[in-house]
């Protein structure tokens, strides 16, 4: 059994829902259990009530005492494909009573049983193992993809790598210097997505996000691009926006594309990232006007995309 070390290996990711989950189990009696992949917080936590998975009892391995929130100390076991499992001990996480998703109290998390913090804070999973590195790639549909820790988490020469900014938060930013739609890059001011003194702003990753989020006058700008550029009736669907109402033959309808601008690496998204077609209309993926977050790996000190 292990405590803290490396683990130099690979955890399947798979979706589920609206997010990413992995597959542990917690105790010295080990108790599987699903955990959302969160690189946007720190804590490894589960919950107390009903869930898909079967609960942690607490009173099974020792003290009972607990608040809604509570923090203890256990082994957890990590499953490796067809590797036998290894269980490394002393692993600070959090026992939740109540889970507040969205407006409502709900047991449902994404169909997991918890949250596997991966961000830089001295609680997240990442910081318990002591691993200098990690990197994880999601994939669109029901397909498995690794979790690399250690030495296997080094990105390809294939890579295109952006740097992290520096700063004390545990959250991961990125340096975003602009966005463009078609051949127009958007003149956003040069503070749109940059990190403030103060703290606020700036651009984060974030795997537990399900959507792309901008602030204005960024978000504003996008839309208008694409209003200009799709030469189609703008259409209203609730939820989303911009939409437009497609022609009897949309054969020759063409999205415009759309990349983010990166401190050394652009990143180009396929056009079903951002826009979902019907029958009668056309609609953008949501975004909303709040501050940035985009899924892709991430190694050590840099973020990664592979083409």
């Amino acid at each position: 059994m292990l405590r803290k070390a490396s683990l130099q290996a690979t955890l399947p990711v798979r979706w589920s829902t609206a997010g990413y989950l992995v597959d542990l189990a917690i105790g010295a009696l080990p108790l599987p259990f699903s955990a959302m992949l969160d690189t946007g917080s720190d804590l490894v936590w589960t919950q107390f009530f009903s869930q898909p998975t079967p609960v942690y009892d607490p009173s099974d391995y020792g003290d009972t005492t607990y608040t809604k929130v509570a923090l203890r100390t256990e082994s957890f076991t990590f499953t490796f494909g067809a590797s036998d499992p290894v269980a490394v001990t002393g692993i600070t996480f959090g026992c939740s009573t109540v889970n507040k998703v969205g407006a409502e109290n709900s047991p449902s998390f994404c169909n997991s049983a918890g949250n596997l913090g991966m961000a830089r804070g001295p609680v997240s999973l990442v910081s318990e193992l002591g691993e200098e590195r990690f990197s994880y790639c999601f994939a669109s549909d029901d397909t498995t993809t690794p979790l690399l820790f250690g030495s296997s988490a080094s990105p390809s020469p294939q890579a295109a790598s952006t740097p992290f900014v520096n700063t004390p938060s545990p959250l991961y930013y990125l340096s975003l210097q602009g966005i463009s739609v078609g051949a127009t890059l958007l003149l956003t001011p040069n503070t749109t997505f940059a990190l403030q003194p103060n703290g606020i702003g700036g651009s984060v990753i974030d795997s537990g996000s399900t959507f792309t989020l901008l602030t204005d006058p960024a978000y504003a700008m996008l839309k208008q691009a694409f209003v200009s550029q799709m030469n189609l009736p703008v259409a209203t669907v609730s939820g989303y926006g911009p939409c437009f109402s497609l022609p009897l033959d949309p054969g020759g309808v063409a999205v415009p594309s759309l990349a983010f601008h990166f401190d050394s690496a652009d990143m180009d998204f396929p056009a079903e990232n951002y826009f979902l077609v019907d029958p009668s209309r056309m609609a953008s993926r949501p975004m909303s006007r709040c501050s940035f977050h985009l899924e892709r790996s991430r190694s050590n000190a840099m973020a990664t995309k592979s083409d």
